[in-house]
């Protein structure tokens, strides 16, 4: 079909003042034996155009001149003004669907990314508005986001826009475009600690007391998440083998300990004991329910209070230079990898499912050449070769 019209040029005078004026008529419908046309007037060449333009939206004739497959026209016509604002569908998708099969604390992460930054920047708009310069500029606008961030902003993104697919409600995902690239300008390094500064913490953990010195000792020796190290029970111990089973993880949603798996399929795994942790574990008479728990309640792990309470404590009785749990694991994982342990090794201790991760954190090629395989991880830490002996004084009282 052709559009129609019959534009003309007219005037309308009335003593002094002068209107010129533009006029035409729109075929709007060829049903029924004649067809229909509307008269349009405007005062401009502009508001003319405007006024054809929305004549065609209204009629429906637009799909005519849009290149769209005639069998999609009829859907996209009917979505058209029914399609949910983004945060609406956001907040539906998240709590009804998404709750059920993520972990708490991946439900907090998300609602809270939704409410600092993706309801923020992109939440006022239609799903089917929002485009891939939109979802750019949404992220250049978060440069001083770390990189990591930025790309679970844009996975998230990714994910909600695959389902509303599924509802029918886009015809394509802007998240996934090969076009979208991550503008951050922070870079988070987490740095090992320095040999001399861990060396430093084990000599000084006699001045802890037992569970201290047990949380503190499994993060140094281990190489073990927090969530991991919250996680251990007795049982997971082998003592004839001397070796940690590695098979589960508290989360710490708000203040509510939650008892999950571990964080991948390769969260489960088997770790060695090193004499100096075998030390601080025997220290511990009762040897039941979780290795790190209550005071009152050896089947019930650390809160989140609990645990910040505890760490506070170490840090006033002993120099920790800065450490958190994440800095211990790294630190742990780059000794191990300064004695020339090969990769795979290393990526089985740290529970990695991708030995790149292993390999871009850990894995040094030009310091493995410096390093004999033959070192080991206690002849860097105790320079005598002989393990301190932690309860060679009194421990502080928490």
């Amino acid at each position: 079909m052709v559009a129609s019209f019959e534009a003309g040029v007219g005037s309308s005078m009335e003593g002094e003042d002068f209107m010129a004026y533009q006029n035409t008529r729109v075929l709007v419908s060829l049903k029924g034996e004649k067809p229909k046309y509307v008269k349009l007037q405007a005062a401009s060449l502009d508001e003319l155009n405007d006024k054809i333009v929305s004549t065609y939206v209204k009629s429906g004739r637009i799909w005519e001149f849009v290149k769209h497959s005639e069998a999609a026209e009829p859907a996209q016509q009917q979505q058209h003004g029914k399609v949910p604002l983004l945060k609406d569908y956001l907040n539906e998708w998240l709590y009804v669907f998404k709750a059920k099969k993520l972990k708490p604390t991946s439900i907090k992460f998300y609602a809270t990314m939704a409410k600092d930054h993706i309801i923020p920047g992109l939440g006022d708009k239609r799903l089917d508005e929002i485009t891939v310069t939109d979802i750019q500029a949404f992220l250049d606008e978060r440069a001083y986001l770390s990189k990591k961030y930025l790309t679970e902003m844009k996975v998230f993104l990714s994910s909600l826009y695959k389902d509303a697919m599924e509802d029918k409600l886009v015809d394509n995902n802007p998240a996934t475009s090969r076009k979208l690239s991550i503008p951050s300008e922070k870079v988070k390094v987490v740095h090992a600690l320095q040999l001399e500064d861990f060396q430093d913490i084990a000599a000084n953990l006699y001045r802890l007391d037992v569970r201290q010195r047990t949380l503190l000792g499994l993060m140094m020796y281990t190489g073990m998440r927090r969530g991991e190290v919250l996680g251990l029970r007795w049982e997971d111990i082998d003592w004839e083998k001397k070796t940690i089973n590695v098979t589960r993880n508290v989360t710490l949603a708000q203040n509510t300990p939650i008892i999950t798996t571990t964080k991948s399929e390769n969260g489960i795994r088997t770790i060695p004991i090193t004499s100096a942790l075998e030390t601080i574990l025997k220290e511990n008479s009762e040897q039941v329910g979780f290795v790190v728990s209550t005071k009152a309640d050896k089947e019930s792990p650390l809160s989140h209070t609990m645990y910040n309470r505890m760490w506070q404590s170490i840090s006033k009785k002993i120099d920790l230079h800065g450490a958190s749990a994440h800095v211990f694991r790294h630190t742990f994982l780059t000794l191990i990898a300064s004695t020339g342990a090969d990769p795979k090794t290393i990526q089985a201790l740290a529970g990695h499912g991708d030995i790149q991760i292993t390999m871009n954190r850990y894995v040094d090629p030009s310091k493995q050449n410096l390093l004999k395989a033959t070192e080991t991880l206690e002849s860097l830490l105790f320079s005598d070769g002989k393990v301190k002996d932690t309860t060679s004084a009194e421990p502080i009282a928490s």
